[in-house]
């Protein structure tokens, strides 16, 4: 995919994304980002008494970083600029939805589960709005932009989302072409960017 045939609404969702992983607002994404946010949650989730949930997210984030700099840093000169996350992302998107439309899978599932691991603090297999608001904190959303997104999430207002919608809800961060669809709002993005 060019980035010419990059639709609007995923250029704003992947911009957004990459304004969330860089946590130190360099303008770049490095390792630092990365770290800082295994440190975070290792603070706000108590990760040292879930240690299967800690050494999981250091996996993924490490091997995150890794591909990130063996497949998108063109340049080789360490760190991830935004033109290069965009590129890599619009030549990624179709080869996700072309699986999903051949087998159905979810695209990034494992790294799903575990962030619904992660944010379900209390292991009651729900993750309530305040569990919510815990993890997208962490990525310094705001907290308006943060309940719009949860309003999306549980529009019968039960209090909770179950493992089953959130995964949905990522399908559609991924894939999504309607701005209406809940899933586009999963990183709390301002209200107004779609």
């Amino acid at each position: 995919m060019s980035r010419e045939s990059f639709s609007d609404l995923q250029h704003k969702k992947m911009k957004w994304w990459f304004h969330v992983y860089d946590s130190n607002q360099s303008g770049y994404l490095d390792k630092d980002d990365f770290y800082d946010y295994l440190n975070k949650w290792d603070e706000i989730f108590s990760l040292d008494q879930k240690p299967e949930i800690k050494q999981g997210l250091h996996d993924i984030q490490t091997g995150f970083w890794q591909l990130l700099l063996e497949t998108v840093d063109k340049n080789d000169d360490g760190v991830i600029s935004l033109e290069e996350w965009l590129d890599w992302l619009s030549d990624l998107a179709p080869v996700l939805k072309s699986n999903y439309d051949e087998t159905g899978e979810i695209p990034y599932a494992d790294w799903g589960n575990l962030t619904y691991d992660l944010m379900d603090d209390d292991g009651s297999g729900e993750v309530s709005s305040a569990e919510y608001f815990k993890y997208i904190s962490s990525l310094r959303a705001d907290e308006g932009d943060a309940k719009f997104a949860w309003s999306k999430f549980d529009p019968q207002q039960k209090g909770y989302i179950t493992r089953d919608e959130f995964l949905s809800y990522l399908c559609q961060f991924w894939l999504s072409e309607d701005s209406s669809e809940a899933g586009n709002y999963f990183l709390a993005p301002p209200r107004d960017l779609y």
